[in-house]
């Protein structure tokens, strides 16, 4: 890239980055000679694609509004001028976000936006596969919003979807909110003829099977249904023999993590033991592996649960979770949230008198100590982990004195950490401990109109200060937040 090049690219950087429609346009306008067809180039895509992605973005995040759907429709117009061509996809993208807004409360408007949506498309179609998949979307829409119509609409959807090969879990196994004549036998025709030619497609390409296990999950709990989830456990059971070795370690953490979620909600062992296959897949194949260590443990500790629950002991999965942390220490210890997870592991098998292995008070407090330098002092995890090893103990001013650590630096940012603890303290907890809980749980109810959080101590101020300095410095804070305006008034 030469020097001019580089002037306009941070040029379009900073008209898009600013949202400045009319400089992007005016600078659209300056041609430079010699090199007009890079330059168009970078303009349409640095400058009017970029700057539709950001405004798109910020659409679905619920940021924009009708000013910023106006924006849209002038950023498009300009677009297709500089182009010399419509741009019709990204036409048929704002009226489906125009859609959106207004289903709830017009109808008939809604349905309007989305047959003009459908119009933009259908000059892309049959060559765009995109914009097939997009205008089954749109027909289902419109099949949601005309009863009358629905069955009708559903069938385009359907055909554009059989036209493209695709399958959607959302269009095929769509619950109704009333009944619809022909709509179930309907379904149940095209969801058999779908699913037989997926079987197919799974042979040739199986990783597919993730996607829709993705999609089917995630509606099964928006929209749950018989046939959805007999559906599901037959693709949960295709899972079970699925390849591994060659997956891309994406898919694996994706795959390992949606097995483990369905184990546990399931009870199932079979699927734990293929999440940590897809986990000890990911290891092995990914040297920044550290949160899959942390994530393949905690399916051993939830199987572990699993065995426990059915009257077994789940000693040896626990030793299993150790082991896997133990044995990728190094890379644990790297970053802070698996070194955090590993201290909260070890805390919790240092309190369960069951085992006759258990990490020692000591290898505990070390990890969590460890990881509260990592993390800057900014999380409370480690703090707190610390609070109830004391606590467990029976160090009642060991415990007040990280407490008071804690809630200089966390303020009443963590009120609802400090009254879970509180809650889960029983009558043999030293009184001192309880009465500096609910003395805390007070003053934050106390102060929390109009409170906001700027902290005095960073960690530090807290590590040069003994216990006792701390715990006098917790109580001149309270007065101070006393004292201070409130951000109300």
């Amino acid at each position: 890239m030469n020097n001019q090049e580089h002037a306009w690219q941070a040029k379009l950087s900073e008209l898009v980055e600013s949202y400045d429609l009319k400089g992007l346009i005016e600078f659209s306008q300056q041609v430079p000679t010699g090199v007009a067809d890079e330059w168009r180039r970078d303009v349409m895509e640095s400058g009017f694609m970029t700057f539709y992605s950001y405004l798109s973005y910020d659409q679905m995040c619920g940021k924009l509004g009708d000013w910023g759907l106006e924006m849209l429709d002038d950023l498009i117009e300009a677009a297709e001028d500089f182009q010399g061509a419509p741009l019709r996809e990204l036409r048929a993208q704002v009226l489906s976000y125009r859609l959106d807004e207004v289903e709830a409360t017009d109808v008939d408007q809604a349905k309007q936006f989305a047959l003009r949506a459908i119009h933009e498309l259908d000059f892309e179609i049959p060559a765009n596969r995109d914009a097939l998949v997009f205008r089954a979307r749109l027909y289902h829409q419109l099949a949601q919003l005309d009863v009358c119509q629905a069955l009708f609409y559903w069938q385009l959807a359907i055909e554009d979807l059989r036209a493209v090969g695709d399958f959607s879990v959302w269009i095929l196994y769509h619950r109704w909110k009333q009944p619809i004549d022909g709509m179930p036998e309907a379904q149940q025709r095209v969801c058999a003829e779908f699913n037989s030619r997926i079987n197919e497609e799974l042979i040739t390409q199986p990783d597919r099977l993730w996607t829709l296990l993705d999609e089917g999950i995630r509606m099964q709990e928006y929209q749950p249904s018989d046939e959805l989830e007999k559906q599901l456990s037959a693709w949960l059971q295709t899972a079970l023999g699925w390849c591994s070795a060659d997956a891309h370690p994406q898919l694996l953490r994706n795959a390992g993590l949606l097995l483990h979620k369905q184990g546990e909600i399931q009870q199932r062992a079979d699927y734990l033991a293929k999440a940590i296959e897809c986990f000890e897949q990911f290891i092995l194949k990914e040297p920044a592996h550290a949160m899959e260590v942390y994530y393949m443990a905690s399916v051993w500790e939830d199987w572990a649960s699993l065995r426990e629950g059915q009257g077994d002991s789940g000693a040896d999965y626990l030793a299993k979770a150790w082991n896997i942390y133990q044995k990728h220490e190094d890379i644990v210890r790297i970053n802070f949230s698996p070194l955090h997870h590993y201290a909260s592991f070890l805390a919790r098998l240092h309190c369960n008198e069951q085992l006759t292995k258990r990490p020692s008070a000591g290898q505990v407090i070390a990890l969590a100590v460890e990881a509260e330098a990592m993390g800057n002092g900014y999380y409370s995890g480690p703090g707190m982990i610390q609070v109830r090893m004391a606590i467990r103990n029976e160090e009642a001013e060991t415990a007040i004195y990280h407490l008071c650590r804690l809630l200089l630096r966390h303020e009443l940012c963590i009120s609802s950490e400090i009254e879970k603890l509180r809650h889960s303290l029983t009558n043999s907890v030293a009184p001192a401990i309880v009465n500096f809980l609910d003395q805390a749980l007070l003053f934050m109810e106390d102060v929390s109109q109009g409170y906001f959080y700027s902290p005095a101590f960073s960690i530090e101020d807290l590590n040069n200060l003994s216990p006792t300095e701390t715990i006098a410095a917790w109580q001149q804070r309270m007065a101070e937040i006393r004292k201070r305006r409130r951000l109300e008034e």
